[in-house]
């Protein structure tokens, strides 16, 4: 056997497929970026662009602005009547590629680029209007603060804690010391006195793009938004809570572990800018 051959398993028997090699699909040795595409346009592209940039420079996989800048005008001209009819997720996966024996990098890597498109999740009027109940999970996420912050395919974490999500559209998950991160699939929002805070992401979790934006933007909207850390005690007692993500927006959160949260008035005033800027839906009552 001269090279690496990889197979796909069928119930017709085995189907030669290079893909089955790549290191993402092995190691998790990658990245992705999980776009929202609205009226034909991707109003945070930039953004998930540069954090897609910033982790495959820390992941050292030599991939450059120019060809992510190639690969999104092809994008948007093979599939232009998708993005113009209907509201979609696109989904950009990059990884080290195909090669190398074990864990070890192959002698050239050659970066690849796989494109998911799906249609837009419809989610309950009642997540923004009125807000989700919710509730901490048990599993905690693992830390590792090389990692903290970027958006790599090593997910099993989230994927553990998802289980435990029940009829809760969204969770709250801790780290191995006790402190809240974020959620399974989004970033914390959390108001107290007027100022808003989001946790430090120190050894575990995602620097949320939507969380990001929101930030360079408060003096646009007249709120203070302060990293720092939150206990689960914080979010008992605190004025306002909300999930926040790239793809649905903001949910305030009306309830945690059956306790009653208020929806303050600045997680409101955000939901209002997210909707008259970035066109995320918006309090309809």
């Amino acid at each position: 056997m001269k090279s690496l051959q990889s197979y796909l398993v069928t119930s017709d028997g085995f189907v030669p497929a290079s893909w089955v090699a790549d290191r993402g699909l092995m190691y998790g040795d990658g990245l992705f970026e999980t776009i929202r595409v609205i009226d034909g346009s991707m109003p945070l592209k930039d953004w998930h662009v540069d954090r897609l940039l910033r982790g495959c420079e820390k992941l050292v996989i030599p991939i450059t602005r120019d060809r992510i800048d190639e690969l999104f005008c092809h994008i948007f001209l093979s599939f232009q009547n998708e993005f113009v009819s209907a509201s979609v997720v696109l989904k950009l996966v990059v990884t080290r590629g195909i090669g190398g024996r074990g864990y070890s990098e192959p002698d050239s890597v050659s970066p690849a680029v796989y494109v998911l498109l799906s249609p837009m999740p419809e989610y309950e009027t009642d997540n923004y209007n009125r807000g989700i109940e919710s509730t901490i999970c048990e599993y905690r996420l693992s830390e590792n603060r090389f990692l903290a912050g970027l958006k790599h395919l090593n997910r099993l974490d989230q994927v553990m804690a998802s289980r435990e999500l029940g009829s809760c559209p969204e969770a709250f998950v801790l780290d191995q010391s006790g402190l809240v991160v974020e959620g399974t699939r989004s970033n914390l929002l959390l108001e107290r006195n007027g100022v808003i805070y989001t946790p430090l992401i120190v050894g575990a979790g995602v620097r949320g793009v939507l969380v990001s934006w929101l930030k360079s933007n408060a003096p646009k909207i007249g709120l203070e938004i302060r990293e720092a850390s939150i206990d689960p005690d914080d979010l008992l007692t605190a004025d306002g809570l909300a999930f926040a993500n790239s793809v649905f927006g903001l949910w305030p959160v009306r309830a945690l572990r059956g306790r009653q949260i208020p929806v303050s008035q600045g997680i409101r005033r955000l939901q209002v800018y997210l909707h008259e800027s970035l066109g995320y839906p918006g309090v309809t009552f």
